[in-house]
């Protein structure tokens, strides 16, 4: 899996900077993520129709990937009056997946699962900062690296041939991504706020390389996934904001 280099070039970029201000808060956070996904819930689709053509079942959905909850945190420090500089670590994951048995000793089982692990660096404007008003808002804007990995798992022993399935997928892949936002942080005290964002995410990996085995070839071999991973959507996180002044 090829690494982009510009993140580990901001990151340096961003670890140099002075905190000339010395304000440095922790944000730990949690939201909800509404990534498109349209191709890998296409295929989810047309795989449990063909299943059901083919077995003649009833087979139930497995439902979609794509709004689900998601957490992180981010370290945030001042950088002059009104602009911060943070950097956010955050993770994400959905599934899609069903069990189903028609009679006893015949079972289906489908599973789609993904993980993104996201890592951004964010320059924070506000619009004139103060550590006395009780509400500040900002605009921010953020470019970093996203990193995924995928799981399949396809389940069946129904009588006819073409019914029965056993194999199991392990995908990966990673990009450039980016992210606009617009903030509200609302001071509880001199060391505590509460703070909400809402935005756009960009993230599109496109196919994900990876390894396969099926029930007639047990061994690994290397492929790559048969849908897009395109995790670009609208973001909503909220979260408490921690002053560390033992960090200026």
């Amino acid at each position: 899996m090829k690494m982009k280099l510009g993140f580990p070039i901001l990151l340096g970029i961003f670890l140099g900077i002075s905190p000339i201000m010395g304000q440095i808060r922790l944000k730990p956070h949690a939201g909800l993520l509404f990534p498109g996904m349209g191709d890998v819930n296409a295929k989810i689709e047309n795989d449990i129709i063909s299943f059901r053509q083919i077995t003649g079942e009833p087979i139930p959905s497995p439902g979609t990937i794509g709004r689900n909850k998601f957490f992180g945190v981010q370290v945030e420090y001042q950088i002059e009056e009104d602009y911060f500089a943070s950097l956010n670590v955050g993770y994400y994951s959905d599934a899609a997946e069903v069990d189903y048995s028609a009679t006893a000793g015949l079972r289906f089982h489908y599973l789609r699962e993904v993980q993104l692990f996201d890592f951004m660096l964010n320059l924070h404007y506000y619009f004139n900062y103060s550590t006395w008003k009780r509400v500040n808002t900002y605009l921010g804007m953020g470019v970093g690296l996203s990193v995924a990995n995928a799981r399949s798992e396809t389940f069946s022993n129904f009588g006819d041939e073409l019914a029965q399935v056993d194999s199991r997928g392990d995908f990966a892949g990673n990009s450039l991504s980016a992210l606009l936002g617009a903030g509200v942080d609302v001071r509880l005290s001199q060391a505590f706020s509460l703070w909400g964002e809402l935005g756009l995410q960009y993230g599109n990996m496109g196919q994900l390389d990876g390894s396969v085995t099926t029930k007639d070839h047990p061994e690994k071999r290397d492929t790559v996934s048969q849908s897009s991973f395109d995790f670009t959507g609208i973001y909503v996180r909220a979260g408490l904001g921690v002053l560390l002044p033992f960090l200026k």
